[in-house]
């Protein structure tokens, strides 16, 4: 889905539909109003790795995780732990300044939890399984995947949108903030870096709570 995604500029209809005025950048350069030139993130210096404020982070993140293991077994269900570690997230960032302020480099920390997340995950994967039993899973996904982007270029074109945007919001929606952000990132379009993972994150808050509840209601 990721190449079929970023081989849509290479079609002249898609890009005839969906102009953006983020494509044609090149490296150093973007092309989004009121994105910040070469020169300016030149002159911004890349935060040096800091360990108390990394290690801040990482205790701040076992206390959320404890208390959220703690209050899905006070409500009888310790399968929903992910539920109030979302809430937690989202409260603690929001409204906790006095603490996140201590907290740096969480953007490393984070990055290479995630790439662990993705190596256990590939490890772990069985082929012949996919290929067996779970073969009707994979065209199910596949059907989805496939649907989803005729819709995202059909109310693209409908609603003239920006091919670079949709593109960034599509790889957010299935494959998630790191990969959206990476997209952006590679393609040299930095001022849709943070709205990529900003919206991938939104579709894990939201995600999270539907999923568990359609699930509960049928008995899953």
């Amino acid at each position: 889905f990721l190449l079929l995604l970023m081989l849509l500029p290479v079609s002249r209809w898609v890009r005839r539909a969906l102009p953006s005025v983020h494509n044609g950048a090149v490296p150093g350069q973007s092309q989004a109003v009121g994105a910040e030139t070469a020169q300016e993130r030149g002159e911004k210096e890349e935060a040096p790795f800091a360990l108390l404020p990394a290690v801040n982070g990482l205790a701040l993140s076992f206390v959320i995780c404890a208390v959220s293991a703690a209050i899905a077994g006070w409500l009888g269900h310790p399968a929903w732990f992910v539920l109030p570690v979302t809430a937690l997230t989202l409260l603690v960032a929001n409204t906790a300044g006095g603490v996140t302020r201590h907290v740096a480099s969480e953007f490393e920390i984070g990055r290479l939890f995630m790439y662990l997340f993705f190596a256990v995950i590939g490890a772990s994967a069985d082929i012949s399984a996919v290929i067996g039993t779970a073969l009707p899973l994979v065209v199910f996904v596949m059907i989805v995947v496939l649907i989803h982007l005729a819709l995202l270029l059909l109310v693209g074109w409908w609603f003239k949108l920006d091919l670079a945007e949709v593109m960034v919001a599509s790889n957010a929606c299935i494959l998630g903030p790191p990969a959206a952000a990476a997209l952006a990132a590679s393609r040299e379009w930095h001022a849709l870096v943070a709205p990529g993972m900003l919206v991938g994150m939104l579709g894990y808050v939201v995600g999270t709570f539907l999923g568990i509840g359609v699930g509960t209601l049928i008995g899953y």
